[in-house]
């Protein structure tokens, strides 16, 4: 896995993974991959092809993984949203709780 081509179709095959993972709301796995999709994407800084054609094949490359990025992205805002609504919940529950013991108590 030492060219460009190989690669680049690594690093789209893990964030096509990375998006199937926050589908499924598993954000660890998402956040392990990630870390390994940054240094692949270093690896394929290191090989692009000279010309032309490098940067023609690297902006493909680019371009397809801002598109899975974008999907992954709205996953994550959204887990995050429902997280910050929780929490919210939860603090209104602890509040609730402390008022009934402090009138019962």
């Amino acid at each position: 896995m030492n060219s460009f081509s190989d690669i680049s179709q690594t690093v789209l095959e893990l964030s096509s993974a990375m998006l199937a993972a926050a589908r499924e709301g598993d954000f660890e796995t998402v956040r392990g991959m990630d870390i390994k999709r940054r240094q692949l994407v270093e690896q394929l800084f290191l090989k692009i092809p000279e010309g032309e054609e490098g940067v023609q094949s690297l902006r493909q490359v680019v371009e397809q993984i801002q598109t899975l990025d974008s999907a992954l992205m709205q996953l994550i805002r959204q887990e995050r949203d429902q997280a910050a609504h929780q929490l919210q919940q939860l603090k209104k529950q602890n509040r609730a709780s402390r008022a009934y013991q402090t009138v019962d108590g």
